[in-house]
């Protein structure tokens, strides 16, 4: 085997001893290795030229490297402009981000299954009990435009007292039935959770109450379903929709029976019921010129009105829009919260109700399979 260069053909295999690891290898594998050493001697000097090539395209390849890296160094270390530094300011005080709407079912301290809802700040509680809203914030800042009473109970019979009750399927205490439960039974009875729908901007939680043939259908024992929609954002949107599911009609009452929460009675008032007519139920109750106030105990049905009222406290106002035909403005007074075992002596200090819906002249007849829809929207400014 001929080879150039190093000479490697001119030593004997058979005559050199080689030792590793202190161990001698055999003649033969001395042989191999020197076989491959030639052949690996031969492809270098045939192949020199494209070594010497590719040599000098990786030292200039690295060299082009060094310089990029020397370059950028040097504009890192620079100080950047007033723009690039207003700009990197900006991305790190990015507004964060709102809260990612939510509806989570659960129980309370008292065992009662309630609704927690989220949505762009706002936030509500809802409880399957009368499908009863107890809060309601219009942002995570705001204070509660509902009130609630402090001593009312949870005990998942007794109607709530406060938030938002649901008055169905009548008003007061039916003339011809004076042992139906008040306010209708709606309010005191366990509704279904049928689910909620989750957008951007609120959340829209359903409820939903059917006829059975209990106690409460013997004082209305009519074929029905009622369908309570809760939409929770930076307004307050609720839809009651009453369908006749029976093949006789029947009439109804129904009124959403908000409790508000203010901070004084006395500084509160009402723009919207100027001028309107009204019955009034409280003795001491005078029509008075321009805002509505409340100084006490007040018992006011209206009927007929079509613009919204608006709810003057402490620089906050609170605006009430429905479609229903009738409303009811209502304080106990002194007298009669002590005649309420639900209710702090003091407490009708910190609240009106503003009620909204269909009663008396105002009652809804439905024929089979016929709806009615009630919708009432509450929003807050300051």
């Amino acid at each position: 085997m001929q080879s150039g260069g190093y000479g490697l053909a001119s030593i004997n295999p058979l005559v050199v001893p080689v030792f590793t690891h202190d161990r001698m290898i055999s003649c033969r594998g001395v042989s191999l290795a020197i076989d491959m050493l030639l052949l690996a001697e031969h492809w270098c000097n045939n192949h020199v030229w494209l070594l010497w090539r590719l040599g000098r395209r990786a030292i200039a390849c690295r060299d082009a490297v060094r310089r990029t890296a020397a370059r950028d160094q040097t504009q890192s270390t620079a100080l950047p402009s007033s723009e690039t530094f207003e700009g990197m300011m900006r991305l790190k005080k990015k507004t964060p981000s709102a809260p990612t709407p939510s509806a989570q079912l659960g129980r309370d301290q008292h065992g009662l299954l309630e609704l927690t809802v989220e949505a762009l700040g706002a936030c509500a509680t809802i409880y399957l009990h009368g499908a009863h809203v107890t809060s309601w914030k219009p942002s995570a800042a705001a204070p509660d435009v509902l009130w609630m009473s402090e001593t009312t109970s949870f005990d998942g019979i007794t109607p709530l007292r406060g938030g938002i009750p649901v008055c169905f399927p009548w008003f007061g205490t039916p003339s011809e039935d004076t042992f139906a439960p008040q306010h209708g039974f709606a309010r005191q009875s366990a509704w279904d959770y049928l689910g909620s729908n989750l957008s951007s901007e609120s959340v829209t939680a359903v409820f939903q109450l059917a006829s059975r043939a209990d106690d409460r259908s013997s004082h209305w024992p009519h074929s029905f379903t009622a369908t309570y929609s809760v939409t929770v954002g930076r307004e307050l949107q609720l839809s009651l929709k009453v369908t006749n599911t029976g093949l006789q009609a029947f009439s109804f009452e129904e009124m959403l029976h908000t409790y508000f929460a203010i901070r004084d009675l006395r500084a509160v008032s009402f723009h919207g019921l100027e001028g309107a007519p009204f019955i009034s139920a409280a003795p001491a109750d005078l029509r008075r010129s321009g805002p509505t106030i409340v100084g006490d105990e007040i018992s006011r049905v209206y009927q007929g009105l079509t613009d919204p009222v608006t709810i003057s406290d402490a620089g906050r106002n609170t605006r009430i829009t429905s479609n229903g035909l009738s409303s009811v403005l209502w304080n106990p007074g002194a007298r009669i919260a002590r005649e309420f075992d639900d209710f702090q002596d003091d407490g009708w200090k910190k609240m009106v109700c503003f009620e909204s819906g269909n009663i008396r002249e105002s009652t809804q007849t439905l024929g089979p399979g016929a709806s009615h829809v009630l919708n009432v929207t509450i929003s807050v400014d300051r």
